[in-house]
């Protein structure tokens, strides 16, 4: 993004939140590498939750002409998401993207079927929630679904380490493999084989995991 931008600015201050320490070197690495096609960025590096931003933003001194919100969304409790979209447009006289997987994908459809009410996932905004907020704020956007897909091919390999790992993510349970129930384990990935989920290519299992796309537009800020 920063390099399609820096075709039309000259010069661009780019502020980073992220709270993974590890993230953010990846990065820092990821600019030096392209730093000739990134000349004229400067970065500000903060290593805090978006949270502790807002919070040390208060004031809203800081203002921005464009705010990407990739996945961060998924750690803001429901009741948190309309102070945290408000937020944004007051910081932001400009373009605010958000993108977060859509409802319509494998991953999400598997959490609808499988996950209780009271699992901690259920807390957690969707793609309708984002919506709705922006609504009740009075927030222009438009939407746009990108196709994507994932390989989950060694979920179904009972030696793989990287399978374990990956079925943990997914049911959101360390160990799952391990200590869950078999028979509810069977069940599972033969609902992540169905049609609409996954489909097969050369061999390999690939899970649909469409991502939305929500561009808003707001006049707020200074």
């Amino acid at each position: 993004m920063l390099k399609q931008l820096r075709k039309k600015f000259h010069l661009i201050e780019c502020t980073v939140v992220e709270p993974s320490g590890e993230q953010i070197n990846s990065y820092k690495k990821l600019v030096e590498e392209q730093k000739d096609a990134l000349s004229g960025v400067t970065f500000d590096w903060r290593q805090e939750t978006i949270q502790e931003f807002c919070k040390a933003n208060a004031d809203g001194s800081k203002k921005f002409h464009f705010v990407s919100a990739i996945h961060s969304c998924y750690f803001i409790a429901k009741q948190d998401l309309d102070f945290y979209l408000n937020t944004l447009c007051e910081w932001t006289k400009g373009k605010i993207l958000i993108m977060i997987d859509a409802e319509t994908g494998g991953f999400n459809r598997l959490e609808k079927k499988f996950f209780g009410s009271t699992h901690p996932s259920k807390m957690l905004p969707r793609e309708n929630s984002i919506r709705e907020s922006f609504q009740s704020l009075g927030v222009s956007f438009e939407t746009k679904v990108i196709p994507g897909e994932c390989d989950i091919t060694s979920c179904f390999e009972s030696d793989s380490r990287v399978g374990k790992l990956l079925l943990d993510f997914l049911l959101q349970r360390v160990g799952c493999r391990d200590d869950g129930p078999p028979e509810l384990l069977k069940v599972i990935k033969e609902f992540l084989k169905t049609e609409g989920i996954s489909h097969n290519r050369n061999g390999r299992i690939y899970a649909a995991v469409p991502t939305l796309v929500i561009v808003a537009s707001t006049s707020y800020g200074a």
